[in-house]
């Protein structure tokens, strides 16, 4: 049976970002698998740290930055923890009891 190689981009960012510093880093391992004909990216940020918890709308205006950077060429998938963001946002994801 032949098998063939699948061409798989990675991103695998370490240390501490700010959001806007994730975001550009992530735009630009689109940007760059775009331009050099990878099919797909993997981005594990499993060694990010600081980025702070993005808001609804922040999430909107990354996703959306990324799509239009990958031009309906790079599909992506990324995985994150609980470490990536900073500790002081981690109260917000918390369950709230309600009254």
């Amino acid at each position: 049976m032949k098998q063939a190689l699948e061409v798989v981009g990675f991103c695998r960012p370490r240390g501490e970002y700010t959001l806007v510093g994730a975001v550009e880093l992530i735009r630009s391992a689109v940007e760059q698998s775009r331009d050099r004909g990878v099919p797909k990216l993997l981005i594990n940020g499993h060694e990010m740290s600081g980025v702070p918890i993005p808001s609804l709308i922040d999430r909107f205006l990354m996703v959306e930055e990324w799509a239009h950077e990958a031009q309906g060429m790079v599909p992506w998938r990324s995985s994150f923890t609980r470490n990536t963001f900073t500790r002081r946002n981690l109260a917000s994801l918390q369950p709230r009891t309600s009254v």
